[in-house]
């Protein structure tokens, strides 16, 4: 999944748990710990991941989570080379997902200031999601009078079955415009757009018509709920 707008924090705050290891695919330094077998650096510990992956001043950030240390010693030249593959050119050879690692994500920062990631389930790319949206609606309301702000405990994330409505639109390229949030007294309302042309960051060609609106995200304010407005 490529995203734009979703942080480094936002995907912390989603964990419910952190890694138990990381294998960097950046290039290797050798003043930290490299793995004799694989020859990626790897990171263990909770604190050390945690600091690694909250590192505002890291220019880019690679890496795929293990579970076991041991079985990294199983890991083929084969696969180590798809991991090569991988972390260089962005995109899989084969599944990223290795039984060996058991890994659950796949994390890339694109060189335009995208991100990549691979989530094995599901709920854990709906649980990033929804961090993110709160996040962007939370600093978008201070921006708001008083009487227009939702109370902390009101704002509710959204709910699978409103995700996997807009799957499709995703797979297209969903566009959702924060600045454009209408905060009412019985709703709040979220625009959202279809993709016509691959979003590129910092292009001064990309415009709003390049995309098609179709609808809106909708909290209703007394039911506490979710729900998709499809424009006719």
């Amino acid at each position: 999944m490529a995203s734009y707008g979703i942080t480094h924090l936002d995907f912390v705050n989603s964990l419910t748990k952190m890694p138990a290891h990381l294998l960097l695919l950046t290039p290797v330094d050798e003043e930290q710990m490299v793995d004799s077998h694989t020859g990626f650096n790897v990171i263990s510990g909770d604190h050390e991941i945690r600091s690694y992956l909250l590192n505002r001043h890291m220019r880019q950030q690679k890496w795929i989570d293990y579970r076991r240390t041991l079985y990294l010693d199983e890991v083929t030249p084969n696969e180590i080379a798809e991991m090569l593959y991988l972390g260089h050119m962005y995109t899989q050879l084969q599944s990223p997902f290795y039984y060996k690692l058991e890994n659950d994500f796949v994390y890339l920062d694109l060189p335009e200031g995208m991100t990549k990631v691979y989530y094995r389930h599901l709920n854990q790319f709906e649980t990033v999601f929804n961090t993110a949206l709160l996040h962007h609606l939370r600093t978008r309301e201070i921006e708001m009078r008083f009487w227009m702000r939702l109370r902390q405990d009101h704002l509710q994330p959204l709910s699978h079955e409103n995700l996997v409505e807009l799957v499709p639109v995703m797979e297209e390229g969903l566009l959702l415009p924060f600045t454009d949030v209408q905060f009412k007294p019985g709703e709040l309302q979220i625009p959202f757009f279809r993709m016509k042309k691959r979003f590129v960051v910092n292009d001064d060609d990309w415009t709003r018509s390049q995309s098609e609106m179709l609808g809106f995200l909708v909290f209703d304010r007394h039911a506490r709920q979710w729900h998709i407005r499809w424009q006719a």
